[in-house]
């Protein structure tokens, strides 16, 4: 079988994803699993020495930068775990594609941890929280409103090939 630079690059890029994006249970179903960054980068606190967010932002930004932020820098995306998300800023509307594509990398990560994502991710409610306040939405629904067909194309392809 031949493949195409296009399928050659994909697989790399899973498995890069797979090495770089070590989750764990714990942070995929509890509590303190990351952040996501304006660029879209998952900011996993396990990889960071386990520690809780308000540790990682003031070790990052300082004791009073890390106060003021209110939870997370502005625009960024405060993963609690891999269904209680908070994004700071008005509303999820205000989130970049990139930053979408993060959400799709720590999904796809918390997926051998947290069964739900393989199973219910059209029927599991999720917890998306912005400065206008909370709003439910299953996976799906959530990547059809503020993804693109795309990125909803990649998610729904390596659930179907978990």
């Amino acid at each position: 079988m031949k493949l195409t630079n296009k399928q050659i690059k994909k697989i790399i890029n899973e498995e890069l994803h797979n090495v770089l994006n070590e989750v764990d249970r714990e942070g995929c179903a509890i509590h303190s699993l990351g952040f996501i960054d304006l660029e879209g980068n998952f900011i996993d606190l396990q990889k960071e020495g386990g520690m809780v967010h308000i540790d990682w932002l003031i070790n990052k930004f300082g004791r009073y930068e890390a106060a003021n932020f209110g939870g997370a820098p502005p625009g960024w995306i405060k993963v609690s775990n891999a269904y209680v998300l908070t994004i700071k800023a008005f509303s999820w509307m205000d989130a970049k594609p990139q930053q979408i594509d993060g959400l799709i990398e720590m999904w796809m990560s918390c997926a051998k941890h947290s069964p739900w994502i393989r199973k219910k991710a059209n029927s599991k409610l999720l917890e998306f929280w912005s400065d206008s306040g909370p709003q439910e939405y299953t996976l799906g629904d959530f990547l059809e409103i503020f993804g693109t067909k795309e990125q909803v194309d990649r998610f729904f392809n390596f659930l179907m090939n978990y």
